[in-house]
């Protein structure tokens, strides 16, 4: 038995680690974060430390080994995800047969990550589009139908002489006040703008103190609006402000006077960005709920939020497909401003591709 330890900033990043070296066989013993020793350890984001094994039969070495010997393997292991691919589609049935075979490992790749099996059909059936018309191989068709589907991501740029007016919806507890505290760190400290905050989020409990604290490290004071009549005067009050971040209240998917709220919040604010977050752990289902619930929304981005929480990215795939609004950031944890990101959707690509 060959045990080894591994040590990343990400579960992805060690998990990518464990793939490359002791291959999909691997087994996890054992998962934690760790932070480095020391008063520094206590402000500087956990490291992860996983800890996987694997039979010795099962081990091959590729650094013992010369070119033609790893090209020989990696073609061998090609030939068995093609093998184990097609397998998995005739065990589905129908659910492959309108894919061409060279299509099926990407395919099959995309459904074992989780993507909805109408979503990765759309996503060859463009794929075969692409081939056809710009001559391009295999793997760049579907990847680049993928990024098609995904869209560029859009941040929120503040110009000089501007004022932005940026509100966030969701559902409860899919983070939008960490976000929004996340993205005002960023676009204060990193981009030097002059931000204001306020909420309309008075009924969760501590919702208000939550963003307050923020606001208070920050030095940003919140504006709270109890009614959409009443966001006139937090505007007035934050009239000197680059960019002002509204942040709203997570209700439930078919409370119909939220809807009604949001709408006159929109119209009198005169918002000029709207960004729905979503819980990247949850359920196609959900997030299908989700989208069709904030139907009645203008033009709107997505941020994800929680992708530290899952290693299958397909929800990202199927709620951008769904939605037809694009990418704009990513979240992978608590920490204010570390875990927030600009999406990639070229990451996002290659993972959807690859075998899970």
């Amino acid at each position: 038995m060959k045990v080894k330890r591994y040590i990343g900033n990400t579960n992805q990043e060690v998990m990518q680690k464990i793939k490359e070296e002791l291959g999909p066989e691997a087994v996890i013993v054992s998962n934690r974060k760790l932070r480095k020793k020391g008063i520094k350890g206590l402000f500087q984001k956990p490291v992860v430390e996983v800890v996987a094994a694997i039979d010795d039969a099962a081990y091959t070495d590729k650094s013992s080994l010369d070119t033609r010997d790893i090209k020989r393997l990696e073609n061998i292991e090609y030939q068995m995800q093609y093998m184990g691919s097609m397998l998995k589609s005739l065990v589905n049935g129908a659910e492959g047969a309108e894919v061409d075979k060279k299509y099926i490992t990407y395919y099959q790749n995309m459904l074992d990550n989780e993507v909805d099996k109408d979503v990765a059909q759309s996503v060859i059936k463009r794929a075969e589009e692409l081939y056809n018309r710009d001559k391009i191989g295999i793997y760049e068709s579907v990847y680049n139908s993928i990024l098609y589907f995904i869209g560029r991501p859009k941040p929120i740029n503040v110009y000089p002489g501007q004022q932005k007016i940026v509100l966030f919806v969701g559902p409860t507890g899919v983070g939008k006040t960490t976000t929004i505290a996340k993205l005002a760190a960023i676009l204060s400290i990193e981009q030097h703008k002059n931000v204001g905050l306020v909420t309309t989020d008075t009924y969760r409990i501590g919702a208000v103190d939550q963003l307050n604290l923020y606001g208070e490290i920050l030095g940003i004071k919140v504006e709270v609006v109890y009614s959409p009549n009443d966001i006139l005067q937090a505007l007035r009050n934050n009239r000197d402000k680059d960019v002002v971040l509204i942040d709203t209240a997570g209700r439930g998917l078919n409370d119909s006077k939220h809807q009604q709220e949001l709408k006159e919040t929109i119209g009198t604010a005169k918002v000029d960005e709207i960004y729905l977050v979503v819980s990247g752990n949850v359920s196609y289902k959900n997030c299908l709920d989700t989208i069709d619930s904030y139907s009645f929304l203008p033009n709107y981005k997505l941020i994800f939020t929680k992708l530290d929480d899952i290693t299958r990215y397909g929800i990202i795939l199927n709620c951008c497909f769904t939605a037809g609004q694009p990418l704009s950031y990513i979240t992978t944890g608590q920490n204010v401003p570390d875990d927030i990101q600009l999406a990639y959707p070229e990451e996002i690509a290659k993972h959807l591709l690859e075998r899970p």
